[in-house]
């Protein structure tokens, strides 16, 4: 009986994401100086992974050995590829923080062209479609705020129209020569392209075989559209909404039919796993985050961007996502809300 299984997956997920409470009332007691530090700390420690990423990308070989994917894995290992997911996760702190240090030199733009180009070439290299996608958006509001500061007379709509069509520009000539120069990246791209074929084979391998794992995932959200099948209940109940012939199914080790671990995409998998209930309030929780950001004055904004835009990358909806309710993403996650709820609150403590 599936049910009992998936509602006691359900419960469990739900008590082990109150671990991360203490996170966020421990993060209500920093001050602006604390939480200055940790970005600071945070774009350090990005460094270190750029240049193990950069050396292993040339050598062939960086801390943790060699790249023997279809991509460079950098800090995390080839048993491990969370690079590019994690990179452009925190990759704001470093962006906001080499801006920040560029005003201490004359020719700043050659800091943030630097910048920008070493996480670009990164991500790029790292393969990790859904990073490059957010990065893309990342990128954009980068050249937003760069544009706002240099020419305050534009209009928004000048300035969001001439920051989109600088940042693509970038990203297409930069991932023209990496295409030319690296036949790793080559066949991701390759691969990518698929996408515009229209055998529904040739998609289904550009998207990496996601088309049945969402086809299961619409179906299991419309079967329980309340509160879904619980959370992490979606590898359970996967083969009994699995399509005949799904390529994600098999037996594991006890003889057991398995599928796919999770949707791979965020809305789906709040709505299969949690319902209708958990997609409201989790819109619900964005907003008033949203509201907070807004209605704070210039310097508690300032002070939250970082935090804001690393959440932007990371709930993009129009992307594929990790499992959200797994245990690196949700604290990556919650981590980083921790520090927006911290930073909008702050200054306010400490006026």
């Amino acid at each position: 009986d599936v049910v009992p299984t998936q509602w006691g997956l359900g419960f469990a997920g739900t008590l082990a994401l109150l671990r991360f409470l203490p996170l966020i009332l421990a993060a209500s007691l920093l001050d602006p100086q604390h939480l200055d530090w940790l970005k600071k700390c945070v774009a350090i420690c990005l460094l270190v992974w750029l240049a193990d990423a950069m050396v292993q990308a040339t050598t062939g070989v960086g801390l943790r050995g060699s790249s023997i994917y279809d991509r460079i894995s950098g800090i995390f290992g080839d048993d491990n590829i969370k690079l590019g997911l994690a990179l452009v996760a925190w990759a704001p702190m470093l962006m906001l923080e080499s801006e920040t240090r560029a005003r201490l030199l004359r020719n700043r733009a050659i800091l943030i062209g630097v910048a920008w180009l070493v996480i670009a070439c990164v991500l790029l290299l790292a393969g990790q479609r859904a990073a490059w996608v957010s990065f893309a958006m990342l990128s954009v509001l980068w050249a937003l705020r760069l544009l706002a500061k240099a020419l305050p007379q534009w209009s928004s709509v000048r300035r969001v129209s001439v920051a989109s069509v600088a940042a693509c520009t970038l990203i297409a000539v930069l991932g023209g020569a990496l295409y030319q120069l690296d036949t790793k990246f080559k066949g991701r791209v390759d691969r990518t392209l698929a996408l515009a074929q229209d055998s529904r084979a040739q998609q289904d391998f550009a998207l990496a075989g996601r088309l049945p794992i969402w086809q299961t995932a619409v179906d299991m959200s419309l079967a329980h559209p309340v509160n879904g099948v619980g959370l992490r209940g979606f590898r359970v109940a996967y083969p009994e909404f699995a399509q005949p012939g799904d390529p994600w199914l098999a037996l594991d080790e006890a003889g057991v039919r398995v599928g796919a671990n999770h949707p791979h995409q965020l809305l789906l998998e709040l709505s299969c796993e949690t319902g209708l209930l958990g997609v409201l309030l989790v819109s619900f929780a964005a907003w008033l985050l949203i509201q907070a950001y807004w209605r704070a004055c210039a310097a508690t904004q300032e002070s939250a961007r970082a935090f804001a835009w690393c959440l932007i990358a990371m709930l993009f909806p129009l992307n594929t996502h990790s499992a959200y309710f797994s245990s690196f993403w949700a604290l990556v996650l919650w981590w980083t809300v921790a520090m927006l709820s911290a930073s909008l609150h702050a200054n306010k403590r400490h006026a």
